[in-house]
């Protein structure tokens, strides 16, 4: 499970989230508006995924992972970078909290940390598309840990 951005575009009426930005054609700002989630809700949203993960799958496990890719604007009285680090933080707490209130069956794979603290230069010209080397080692590393369950690989 990969957990992205906090800023939701939703329905007025039934509270229906859209998973992008409403087309400029089929906007209407009396049926559609703009929010930033909050922590609490982003939790109770991971933890029903749980739920329903558990349910059906009692010996299964869960591999939780966040997002690099950064926002490249917001609707928020804010630039993009400064709206992007309080949301990314805000989103790292909650999955802080829930893989440590379900450390048996959850791991965070630590994805974002390697992109955005280990990679020199992990993104392209464009600042939001990792490049495929970072890819690459992250994917060396998962494989590492959850194929191969060799808990230490190295990113050099």
């Amino acid at each position: 499970m990969t957990i992205g951005q906090a800023e939701i575009w939703y329905n007025k009426a039934d509270n229906y989230v859209y998973p992008l930005v409403p087309p400029e054609q089929v906007f209407d700002e009396n049926r559609l508006s703009f929010r930033m989630t909050s922590f609490q809700e982003n939790l109770a949203n991971i933890e029903r995924v749980y739920e329903l993960f558990a349910a059906n799958n009692s010996k299964g496990h869960v591999v939780i992972s966040f997002s690099s890719v950064p926002l490249r604007a917001t609707f928020r009285d804010m630039n993009a970078v400064t709206a992007n680090t309080a949301s990314k933080s805000m989103l790292r707490a909650v999955i802080d909290a829930f893989a440590e209130a379900h450390s048996d069956r959850v791991t965070y794979f630590p994805a974002y940390e390697i992109v955005t603290v280990l990679q020199g230069t992990p993104f392209e010209d464009d600042n939001r598309h990792v490049k495929p080397e970072a890819v690459d080692k992250i994917m060396l590393l998962f494989e590492c840990w959850f194929v191969a369950q060799q808990p230490i690989a190295a990113l050099d």
